[in-house]
């Protein structure tokens, strides 16, 4: 079957096909250059807080172990000498003085 020229006609794309709806438009240059300096702001934004975030968990490890540090003397089990002044049973030891509450 041969094509006609009414065939062709009727096939062929009008230009309404190729608009493009107002709301579905295209951004422009500027538009899209609006929108990679907004992109670029957060970026820079989020970089910033994670720089400070890092910065203040750091100081944090470090305060940690400098209270490690002076809490382990403090939680050093009793000496031989303080054991045996404070338990009243071990032999040729006498029981501490427990202090007196008045009423």
């Amino acid at each position: 079957m041969e094509a006609s020229p009414a065939n062709d006609a009727a096939e062929r794309d009008t230009a309404d096909d190729w608009r493009i709806e107002p709301q579905r438009s295209i951004a422009t240059v500027a538009e899209l250059e609006g929108r990679i300096d907004v992109a670029l702001a957060t970026a820079r934004g989020a970089e910033e807080a994670a720089l400070e975030i890092g910065a203040a968990s750091l100081e944090a490890a470090e305060q940690a172990r400098r209270a490690a540090a002076l809490a382990e003397p403090c939680s050093a089990p009793p000496t031989s000498s303080y054991a045996s002044s404070r338990n009243p049973s071990t032999p040729g030891s006498t029981p501490a003085a427990t202090p007196s509450r008045s009423p």
